[in-house]
């Protein structure tokens, strides 16, 4: 990944649901590249919308997920004010051996 820094950011990772209905997550860690920039996208609706920010992130991630700044794998459900993974973008290099990960929250 480009210009990863070595932010540290939290993972939350949607599963199954319990039973009760309520949602479960895995959490993880992982280095990022945290942009406080707007981009455009398109939702599943077809809708265009605006991002807050662009995050450059090592490791998949999917609409749905959650993620925060900082290490909080110590809260196993989103903390308030983590921010929902609205759209995600991965390009590969051209030999496919390296890929460029985005996340727009």
């Amino acid at each position: 990944m480009r210009h990863l820094r070595g932010e540290t950011i939290t993972i939350w990772k949607g599963g199954a649901l319990d039973k009760w209905g309520n949602p479960t997550y895995s959490v993880s860690l992982a280095k990022a590249r945290w942009e406080d920039r707007t981009e455009l996208y398109y939702g599943s609706d077809g809708r265009e919308y605006r991002s807050q920010s662009s995050v450059g992130v090592d490791v998949d991630l999917a609409i749905g997920d959650f993620i925060a700044k900082g290490d909080h794998t110590s809260n196993d459900s989103p903390i308030s004010g983590a921010f929902e993974v609205k759209d995600f973008r991965k390009s590969p290099n051209w030999n496919y051996t390296k890929f460029d990960r985005w996340a727009l929250v």
